[in-house]
């Protein structure tokens, strides 16, 4: 029992690091008002926080097989989701554009090895008849959150607070 308990914590914290990913993704989505003016940025300016963090996600993609070969799916795993948390926390602080966009390339590797290793580590972790349900809560941290849950945060957040509570929501929720 203690096993499969260790698996269900490790499948929940997985899942939370993947839609802190997904939330992190949609940054311009709504609040594309509120980044461009708290960075006093114009909108080309702007777009490379998303420019950056994207291509930084599908390059790492592409070694990060070779990562999880080398050090493994739980220190991949955990890596990622420590340098998720930190890239989160920078970006909650009062940056200029420059290093924001820096950050954002980070948070990108970060979350591709998270949405990597933490499949890996996954589906590792429990046998073949468990990875239906698996893939479906998978896929809705990396596809659900993104497309529903993170647009309609970012603009609770901008409407109640600043578009950087977001990222320091992130931080405490990756920390975990």
């Amino acid at each position: 029992m203690g096993n499969a308990l260790l698996r269900m914590i490790g499948l929940l914290s997985i899942v939370t690091l993947m839609a802190v990913d997904g939330v992190n993704a949609t940054l311009l989505v709504v609040n594309r008002g509120q980044v461009m003016g708290g960075l006093a940025a114009i909108a080309d300016e702007a777009a490379w926080l998303n420019i950056g963090y994207l291509s930084a996600k599908l390059l790492t993609f592409a070694w990060t097989p070779w990562l999880v070969g080398r050090f493994g799916a739980r220190g991949g795993t955990l890596a990622g989701g420590l340098c998720l948390a930190m890239c989160s926390g920078a970006l909650a602080l009062p940056l200029g554009l420059e290093a924001a966009v820096a950050i954002r390339v980070a948070q990108g590797v970060c979350g591709a090895l998270v949405l990597v290793a933490g499949q890996t580590l996954v589906f590792q972790s429990h046998g073949p008849a468990r990875q239906p349900l698996l893939q479906a809560t998978l896929a809705m941290a990396i596809v659900v959150v993104p497309v529903m849950v993170g647009p309609a945060l970012h603009g609770w957040m901008t409407d109640a607070h600043d578009w950087r509570a977001i990222f320091a929501g992130s931080a405490a929720v990756a920390a975990l």
